[in-house]
């Protein structure tokens, strides 16, 4: 007589079945198994603690993406969403803290020199040409610099423009805002190498690659520049309207060197006194970020006429915030 065989037949869901054959006799004997579940099984006792945390009052907050690249930007056009490889459109400031924030500004780093005619990529900075939103429809610099110029052009202005003009308190520029162009001028009124006090003028019409523009300064009325002391420097400090209605804290230091056309940056002199117009120079400014929360701002870059090909200079945005 031959040994009886066993066969496995299957396993499945913890329910197992075996079945024996006995050869030569046709007897099936089918046992069947079951694993008992787990919440079948009654507790006889129970216990509970209670948990106590208490967390600690921290500021903390995190700005997502990390970087941003724009690629195939003409000059004189806007970067939006082309972003290439990401696509993004706006940035997320997130309060990943425990006390509300309070208040946003920025810093947008900029280039230590004129660099238009330099043909030199490298010498612009990419900070220089940021812009930003919070409702993707108005868009302003952070503070974006501009330098002054020895040539008026074909411009009309109140006082003479040449290479020393500055050394007098006059200097001379433009506004670059992507395709539009704004000739501005101050005049002193401090006497000597001082831009802490006097006038300044901006075309009311922009220079564009059709047009023009204002070409007579001297039929603009004057914004007046104040003097405010920063530390242990002085500036001067107006609120102006580029354009007719884009509000900008301008501020310049008294060595005449440059121009800060000023918007989301509340560090700058005069934003919280002469400029409290502009809502102190903030992004946000009394809206709490509760911790979790997240605000958003949009962005883009004005590229300006007059940049060369190729990679500029990386520039820097930088976001700050204040906490109750």
């Amino acid at each position: 007589m031959s040994r009886p065989s066993y066969t496995y037949i299957r396993r499945k869901k913890k329910i197992h079945l075996w079945v024996l054959y006995l050869l030569g006799v046709g007897v099936v004997v089918t046992l069947a198994t079951y694993t008992t579940s787990l919440s079948n099984v009654h507790a006889i006792a129970n216990d509970t603690i209670t948990i106590f945390v208490n967390v600690s009052q921290v500021s903390l907050v995190d700005i997502n993406p990390s970087s941003l690249a724009w690629s195939g930007v003409e000059p004189g056009s806007v970067g939006d969403k082309t972003l290439e490889q990401n696509n993004y459109e706006a940035i997320w400031i997130e309060n990943i803290g425990s006390v509300n924030i309070t208040a946003i500004w920025f810093n947008a780093s900029y280039p230590s020199q004129l660099p238009f005619g330099s043909g030199d990529p490298n010498k612009y900075d990419a900070g220089n040409f940021v812009v930003i939103s919070n409702d993707s429809t108005k868009y302003y610099f952070v503070n974006r610099v501009e330098y002054r110029e020895d040539d008026p052009m074909y411009v009309r202005t109140n006082k003479a423009i040449n290479s020393t003009s500055y050394l007098y308190g006059i200097i001379f520029g433009r506004f670059r805002n992507a395709s539009k162009e704004y000739f501005w001028e101050f005049n002193t009124l401090a006497g000597g190498q001082n831009c802490t006090y006097g006038n300044f003028y901006i075309s009311n019409e922009p220079k564009t690659q059709e047009t023009t523009g204002d070409s007579d300064l001297t039929d603009n009325t004057p914004y007046l520049i104040q003097p405010v002391q920063h530390l242990l420097d002085w500036y001067g400090v107006a609120e102006v309207l580029v354009n007719g209605s884009d509000k900008y804290c301008v501020v310049i230091p008294e060595d005449c060197s440059k121009v800060v056309f000023n918007r989301y940056n509340a560090d700058l002199p005069g934003a919280s006194t002469v400029c409290s117009g502009i809502n102190n120079g903030y992004f946000v400014n009394g809206t709490y970020i509760p911790p979790g929360g997240v605000a958003k701002s949009y962005i883009q870059v004005y590229v300006p006429y007059g940049v060369p090909y190729g990679p500029v200079k990386s520039g820097k945005l930088t976001v700050y915030v204040r906490t109750a």
